[in-house]
């Protein structure tokens, strides 16, 4: 799809929403507002193109390597890996992949920069989480998880076929967000429901005081209602301290599918505060887990500071940048931040899609207008006003989640 055919279809969706300003269409810098000061992207961005994955497919293949650059009308796209930013002399550093000896370096100019790395998972702060807990959130990372799911089905099977009790079997799911709450209830259909039988007890750990802390007050009762009917196990202002190995006897029963198993299996450290208001009164235990789900994002240590996080871009303790209401940089206002990567405000929005495709449009216009305010002389020397940058406002579409298989 082309961008001039979804700009139109995203700006009737923020139809008379936006920034409270300019009630009515009208035009400044050469665009087009759309009501209450939304910038319509449609004539500005005509001639670019979205990249999907056909333009992977258009990369020559040369000596087991693949050709870096696609040019595509006024877009150029380049595929790498991004080792640091100098915003001093206003370059991308970055890799090209697929080549040997760790790739070629190369700095790309800019004038202005957009950053959307989407949200950043390093689990090398939290000792062992790295070799045992499963993160949810690339698609191989989902091939990885069916692939755990089967060895834990085919256990259960073994189980029930030599009437085996054995004690429940326990899945942690580390995160009380969206993607938590979610995952939680659909392991419990998964493994439970579909059998008729209480084989594994589902346990929800999030370090916060509620879980789905940023859902409206409706859809986050409604998520606990139903974690609660289904049994899930709530840990709030709980966190992981240490991930260790699994202390259970050895097997001897020669089953490939129960040695498979136990490579994963691990007893997960837990820190949970006893007062919940004040976080004060920490108390430590450990829970056993045959599978462990990890949701919730974590802080990487500070020698990997690599890829966005290698420039002196203002951050906070997540590692997110921090950005003025305009999606930009206060110290450095031709760099924008967007999505998950960015905090414009002190509250964090959401991690979600609309979001970051809400900010998207006004970071174009910002970008424009920065550019506009710089290097196009005013007409006449003089009667050219300034073009104005749009503070970002977040107008809430709705939400949806899957309480469960049968949602």
């Amino acid at each position: 799809a082309s961008l001039e055919e979804v700009a139109p279809t995203f700006a009737s969706l923020l139809e008379g929403s936006g920034t409270g300003k300019n009630e009515g269409r009208s035009e400044s810098g050469g665009l087009s507002l759309l009501p209450r000061g939304l910038p319509d992207l449609t004539n500005l961005m005509g001639s670019f193109q979205i990249l999907s994955s056909q333009a992977d497919n258009d990369f020559n293949e040369k000596d087991g390597d693949k050709d870096k650059k696609v040019e595509i009308d006024d877009v150029t796209f380049v595929r790498g890996q991004v080792e640091g930013i100098d915003v001093k002399n206003q370059q991308v550093v970055m890799s090209t992949l697929g080549k040997k000896n760790g790739g070629e370096i190369n700095a790309i100019d800019y004038d202005a920069l957009v950053i959307a790395t989407g949200g950043e998972i390093s689990l090398d702060a939290i000792p062992g989480a790295s070799k045992y807990a499963l993160p949810f959130y690339t698609v191989d990372q989902c091939f990885e998880l069916k692939r755990r799911l089967s060895l834990v089905d085919n256990y259960l099977g073994e189980k029930r076929k030599r009437q085996n009790d054995g004690g429940k079997e326990s899945v942690v799911v580390v995160g009380g967000g969206y993607s938590g709450v979610e995952l939680a209830l659909n392991l419990v259909d998964r493994l439970n429901a579909s059998s008729g039988r209480k084989d594994v007890e589902v346990t929800l750990v999030h370090r916060g005081k509620q879980v789905l802390q940023y859902a409206t007050e409706h859809n986050r009762n409604s998520g606990l209602e139903r974690l609660k009917a289904a049994g899930v196990n709530i840990m709030t202002s709980t966190s992981v301290e240490e991930i260790l190995p699994w202390e259970g006897e050895a097997t001897t029963s020669g089953s490939l599918t129960l040695d498979a198993l136990n490579k994963q299996k691990c007893i997960v450290k837990l820190s949970s505060s006893t007062d919940k208001d004040t976080n004060e009164g920490d108390s430590t235990f450990s829970i056993p887990a045959t599978l462990l789900l990890w949701t919730a994002g974590a802080t990487p240590t500070s020698d990997r500071n690599t890829g966005i996080r290698n420039s002196i871009l203002p951050r906070d303790v997540m590692g997110r940048i921090l950005t003025s209401p305009t999606l930009n940089v206060k110290e450095h206002p031709n760099v924008y931040a967007i999505g998950d990567c960015s905090r414009p405000k002190k509250v964090p929005y959401a991690a979600t899609a609309q979001v970051a495709m809400q900010q998207a449009t006004v970071a174009s216009w910002n970008v424009y207008a920065t550019l506009t305010n710089k290097y196009i002389p005013k007409r006449n020397g003089n009667d050219r006003d300034t073009v104005e940058l749009l503070p970002f406002n977040f107008i809430n579409l709705g939400e949806m989640m899957t309480l469960g298989s049968n949602d």
